[in-house]
């Protein structure tokens, strides 16, 4: 008997939701927790430009931009404002997740040319 009712209320948050919306919600809770674990080491290290930080940082870029590909294969994808190679009901890509997965990728380079200088000063010191 209950898990009959259980699996009916998982059929009926499943048709409500729908699966691109709840793989909206994991990307972006799999992005805050990777940055919460990201910012805990930083704090461990105790500078200001860490290689786990940029290492953090890239992989952050790199789950939002496979998301970007995935997420538009999902049956009940409903495209957004911004799309890549959009015909008809395909999509190439999420624009949104794309775009901000590239400012996370851009973001990493420029911190590891941070954490490579700060290395240069600290050897010079």
């Amino acid at each position: 008997m209950f898990s009959r009712n259980c699996q009916d209320t998982l059929q009926g948050v499943w048709s409500y939701i729908g699966w691109a919306q709840y793989l909206y919600t994991m990307v972006f809770c799999s992005v805050i927790i990777l940055f919460f674990f990201t910012i805990l080491f930083l704090y461990w290290t105790h500078r200001s430009f860490a290689d786990i930080f940029s290492k953090g940082t890239h992989l952050i870029g790199v789950v939002l931009i496979t998301a970007a590909f995935v997420i538009p294969r999902i049956p009940d994808y409903r495209p957004g404002m911004i799309t890549i190679c959009h015909f008809g009901n395909f999509v190439l890509a999420d624009g949104l997740f794309l775009l901000i997965g590239i400012v996370f990728i851009l973001l990493s380079s420029i911190l590891e040319v941070g954490f490579s200088l700060q290395n240069e000063v600290d050897a010079t010191l």
